[in-house]
């Protein structure tokens, strides 16, 4: 570690275990920790893929940009609107070390990686980490919305469903 503040050394860090399931899978390195959401709004980590797994839920951004950097090995990026072939589709191609991949905000271009080797991947993430950001998982059809701290899915409704009749007056 650096005498500076807000310095650290990647080769210093010591692994992260992330384990959700037996598909998402691995290891990671936060190297911006000192830029959490009160300081700044800009996140970067390494992410070690074990063999055969995922990254992330496929998903976009409505507010953040993302870039990622393939520093070892190759992955498979799965990017597409996640409404199949017939809409426009999801296409999935080969990404190897060296490649530099960004997915710009508002795009609503869906993204994931996944380790189709029997080798590690490690990938240079870095995206915005903003407070009021909103996320969309097509393959699950719910929504992240980090304002209120909460992910779930929407039921359509007219706007004035469920609204008091008579209102609420307040004096």
């Amino acid at each position: 570690m650096s005498d500076m503040p807000n310095i650290v050394n990647m080769t210093e860090l010591e692994w992260k275990d992330e384990h959700y399931s037996e598909h998402y899978s691995g290891w990671s390195k936060r190297l911006s920790p000192s830029m959490d959401r009160r300081q700044g709004h800009i996140g970067v980590v390494v992410e070690r893929l074990k063999p055969k797994t995922l990254s992330c839920p496929f998903h976009y951004h409505i507010h953040e940009d993302e870039f990622c950097l393939i520093l070892t090995g190759k992955a498979m990026l799965r990017y597409g609107d996640g409404q199949g072939s017939a809409q426009g589709g999801d296409h999935t191609i080969e990404v190897k070390e060296g490649d530099a991949i960004s997915f710009p905000r508002g795009e609503r271009i869906a993204h994931q990686f996944y380790n189709h080797t029997d080798e590690i991947v490690d990938i240079l993430m870095m995206g915005e980490n903003l407070p009021y950001e909103v996320c969309y998982y097509p393959d699950s059809d719910k929504w992240l919305s980090r304002s209120i701290g909460k992910i779930g899915k929407f039921e359509e409704t007219d706007y004035w469903t469920d609204e008091p009749d008579p209102p609420v007056v307040k004096s």
